[in-house]
């Protein structure tokens, strides 16, 4: 029986192996056999304080993943409570009550939101598993070059998801955030920076797909915006960024862009050391002695560690204490207040370091210093003096002994309107 011989020329070679390539690259792509759960929502924040400890700002960055256990608005709140959740523990962790503040997102400044490249079967990916951008010379290559794309309906029903994944986020925040206990801002609009993507995920939904080789789930959002912490009290927030100068200086000196006089009577003996309060709550030391004795003695240097300390560059020279409220203590201080008022006080401190009479008798300590002023700085760093700056014992029958144990008035002032 006679043979049929069948002649393949290089092309028809060329093209048989072509053919087994792509079959082989098809079946290897596509490979849907994972078992994955759908991770729970991400989020990273960066609380923003001011240089008085105060919260100001959050910059926010959310990552939502949608599967089929969990319906789209689950997913929603489920990532918005986890992003309170975190912001209150940053504040929990400074000692900060999340109760005084009000909270309200007000910038969106970029969102994403992808699909997996599978519906009713694989499709051609927009960007590659790790987001990035996939160029027509490798979509046009296997496996992606016979997989429908842009114009097909599947394709463009996946598109739609995708889109509709980030802007119903961005309804949701803006319609539903107060609820979970944070508002969004009315001017709250699309930001420029927005992306919709298919990813690359094998051609599998996220739950099947091989993670081994597609790490990132395609169905998700990802969203980064600024949200604004404010006080909820009026006289808290005048008193936040509470500053108080108090100190002895021998000419006109600036302080924190603030021009503190010189004092009308001199000074110089270690007799000078006082704890400075706002109704009643202790919020630094003021250390004036400048007889310069307290070098070589301990007792004497209360107060020289405290940050806005500056201290004499001689006998009788300038000493002065910057001190600056913290936030938890302002709200201490107007709890404490009545209609408003903070009142300023000091106690002479330190066992050894009193005026003594030349037969030994404790008298007090050193009143003729100080100068005292009292400013706030606000949202917008802009200073507002509130008290001062002034000699507060000037006209006082007590100005040169401060008898030991005794608070004395340095001034009050309402932070909201002043002196």
């Amino acid at each position: 029986m006679a043979k049929n011989i069948i002649k393949l020329t290089e092309a028809d070679l060329e093209n048989i192996v072509s053919k087994v390539i792509n079959e082989q690259e098809s079946q290897s792509y596509g490979n849907c056999n994972g078992n994955n759960d759908i991770v729970e929502p991400k989020v990273q924040v960066k609380v923003q304080y001011n240089e008085y400890g105060k919260p100001r700002n959050v910059k926010f960055t959310i990552q939502s993943y949608f599967g089929t256990a969990k319906s789209s608005e689950e997913v929603y709140t489920d990532t918005l409570s986890k992003l309170k959740s975190t912001i209150f523990a940053d504040l929990k962790s400074k000692d900060i009550k999340n109760e005084d503040y009000t909270f309200e997102i007000i910038e969106v400044n970029s969102i994403i939101g992808s699909a997996s490249n599978f519906l009713a079967g694989p499709l051609k990916p927009t960007h590659d598993n790790n987001g990035k951008k996939m160029s027509e010379s490798v979509l046009s290559q296997p496996p992606y070059n016979n997989l429908p794309g842009p114009g097909n309906s599947n394709w463009e029903k996946n598109q739609g998801y995708a889109e509709s994944r980030w802007s119903n986020m961005l309804n949701y925040i803006t319609t539903n955030s107060e609820s979970l206990g944070f508002g969004a801002a009315e001017n709250l609009g699309t930001p420029e920076n927005v992306l919709t993507a298919i990813l690359d995920t094998g051609g599998c939904i996220d739950e099947k797909r091989d993670i081994s080789t597609f790490k990132n789930p395609g169905q998700q959002v990802r969203v980064t915006g600024t949200m604004r912490i404010e006080p909820i009290r009026e006289d808290i927030e005048c008193a936040d960024g509470l500053t108080v100068i108090v100190g002895y200086f021998t000419s006109s000196t600036s302080v924190d862009g603030i021009k503190m006089p010189k004092n009308s009577a001199k000074h110089q003996c270690d007799y000078a050391t006082f704890e400075v309060e706002c109704n009643g709550i202790p919020v630094g030391i003021s250390n004036m002695n400048n007889h310069m004795y307290y070098k070589n003695n301990p007792k004497f240097q209360l107060g020289m560690n405290e940050p806005g300390y500056v201290g004499p560059n001689g006998p009788g020279g300038s000493a002065y204490t910057t001190i600056k409220v913290p936030y938890n203590k302002i709200v201490d201080i107007m709890n404490n207040s009545q209609n408003g008022t903070i009142n300023m006080t000091m106690e002479g401190i330190g066992a050894q370091a009193k005026r003594r009479t030349n037969e030994g008798i404790i008298e007090g300590y050193h009143g003729e210093a100080p100068m005292v002023c009292a400013f706030v700085k606000d949202i917008k760093g802009e200073q507002r003096i509130v008290y001062g700056p002034q000699e507060p014992w000037i006209n006082s029958p007590n100005k040169v002994t401060v008898p030991p144990g005794e608070q004395v008035s340095i001034g009050s002032f309402n932070p909201c309107s002043g002196q």
